[in-house]
């Protein structure tokens, strides 16, 4: 329950002028509502998406969803005519493969739930295995770090730096449109007491330039220029703004304090970026900065669900398209210019309540688009807008140099999906739905097979009856995250062969 009220404009302010916006907490709520310097060695780097979204490989009597989806043919060179999905991957298409048939294994509601697998409850349980690897029943979700946290223990320039976690669907658009919902976060890590948590993303692109380049010199036309000294810089914005917090959080209820808390501690974590400095080069220039975020939008349901749903103007959406832009330039920008090697982007949320009708030009939220909210042609095209994204982070990567080639060369760039299309565990295994994780789907990308291990880019591959947790442990691996140890996540093990070779 709430302590106190506050705007949605409130800030911490401290020291010599330092201002901290603060993320979206309960009390502002009503009911209602390292590039290196060129020749340098190459470092491998990781990015892991997100869609929330559930469309996977299995045929139904219409012919849906595979037919607007998977390649008909095997290999490389795979053809994507007809396949609405993944059409905006043409241009990059020779990066992309494109694994199907996967499964994360399911209990039916009551019977033990499988390593690697979930309870039955689709929302409440399915993505954690989808992330972890590990099994997910009853109140117990994450028992495990997710693989961009693996990842960073090896590929970070320092292990101890956090990875960077983006997310671009500004808020859950339900109950209120707070902010700490878990289908929000897709990277988890392990804390000082043992557990395992949330590592919530920055959602704001303004913050996100705030905090990674506005140190950086505005760029010359050289390709190249110098930070100030160390000593001229300023101090930690948190450290100005620590009493106001303290005092803040006293008055804050027991979910806001420790959301802010989340907030603060990764304003400091970018922060220690920003204290490295980068060295500039061709592929590393200040951007330019993004202006105030597009206005929030309104939740589409109150809080419960009680009331009507509107899907109005102004409801569901905070300009995701703009946001999206955004986040793919910096986060491109942030690894040319070495603040951080492995990185998350999730699209949209778990049980994704964003308003599809700027996609889709139909009057539905996302999460109903795969219930019969829409056709299932509006339900391709909205997951054709997630793939939009991730293939212009592609591209993007592509066009950046990078020791010994461009950065995708030295980096894999993975989509996940939240779930897949089969039998229902939920209806008893009787019924066919997109609370599935059968039939899945699961994307990676990059430039140079040579340099991941012979992993193959550029293939359509069935791994039929594969854990999708299986391609993140070969990526991985691929990476080198794996020196001598076991290829493990989870309780699943072992890498999946046919993506090598």
């Amino acid at each position: 329950m709430k302590s106190i009220t506050l705007s949605r404009r409130t800030v911490l302010r401290g020291a010599g002028g330092a201002l901290v916006g603060l993320p979206v907490l309960e009390a502002m709520l009503d009911r209602n509502g390292e590039a290196f310097a060129q020749g340098g060695p190459a470092k491998k780097k990781l990015i892991i998406c997100m869609c929330g979204q559930s469309m996977g490989t299995g045929a139904r009597a219409d012919g849906g969803p595979e037919r607007y989806y998977i390649p008909s043919d095997a290999g490389p060179g795979y053809s994507l005519a007809g396949k609405v999905v993944l059409a905006p991957l043409e241009p990059v298409k020779e990066h992309v493969t494109v694994v199907t048939g996967l499964k994360v294994p399911s209990a039916v509601l009551g019977t033990p739930t499988p390593a690697g697998g979930w309870s039955g409850l689709f929302h409440t349980h399915s993505w954690a295995p989808v992330l972890t690897g590990f099994s997910a029943a009853q109140s117990t979700t994450v028992r495990g770090p997710t693989a961009d946290h693996i990842a960073a223990k090896v590929l970070e320039a320092d292990t101890r730096r956090l990875p960077l976690a983006l997310r671009v669907q500004a808020a859950t658009y339900y109950g209120g449109n707070g902010a700490t919902s878990q289908r929000g976060t897709m990277s988890y890590r392990q804390n000082t007491d043992g557990k395992f948590g949330r590592h919530d993303p920055i959602t704001s692109p303004d913050g996100l330039w705030n905090s990674l380049f506005k140190g950086l010199p505005a760029p010359t036309g050289t390709g190249s220029a110098s930070l100030p000294p160390a000593d001229t810089m300023r101090l930690s914005v948190v450290d100005a703004v620590r009493e106001r917090a303290r005092l803040l959080m006293s008055r804050l209820g027991k979910t806001d304090r420790a959301l802010l808390g989340q907030h603060l501690e990764e304003i400091y974590q970018l922060e220690q970026r920003v204290k490295e400095p980068p060295k500039l080069t061709a592929g590393c220039q200040r951007p330019p900065a993004p202006g105030p975020d597009p206005k929030l939008g309104l939740p589409i349901q109150t809080i419960g669900g009680e009331g009507p749903t509107d899907l109005s103007d102004g409801h569901g959406w905070s300009d995701e398209d703009r946001r999206a832009q955004l986040m793919i330039d910096f986060l491109r920008m942030a690894f040319a210019c070495g603040s951080t090697r492995v990185a998350t982007l999730m699209l949209t949320f778990f049980q994704s309540y964003m308003n599809s009708y700027s996609v889709t030009g139909r009057r539905s939220d996302v999460h109903e688009l795969s219930h019969g909210g829409g056709s299932l042609l509006d339900h391709a095209r909205m997951i054709a807008w997630h793939m939009k994204w991730y293939g212009q982070l592609i591209a993007a990567f592509k066009a950046t140099p990078d020791a010994g080639g461009t950065m995708l060369d030295n980096t894999v760039i993975v989509m996940l999906q939240a779930g897949g299309y089969g039998q229902s565990p939920e209806s008893g295994g009787k019924t066919y739905s997109a609370h599935s994780t059968e039939n899945m789907a699961t994307l990676y990308a990059g430039g140079s097979s040579a340099k991941m291990r012979n992993l193959k880019f550029g293939h359509h591959i069935r791994a039929t009856g594969q854990h999708p947790v299986g391609v993140l442990i070969s990526v991985l691996d691929a990476l080198g995250v794996f020196p001598g140890g076991e290829k493990k996540m989870g309780e699943v093990s072992g890498v999946i062969p046919e993506l090598f070779g």
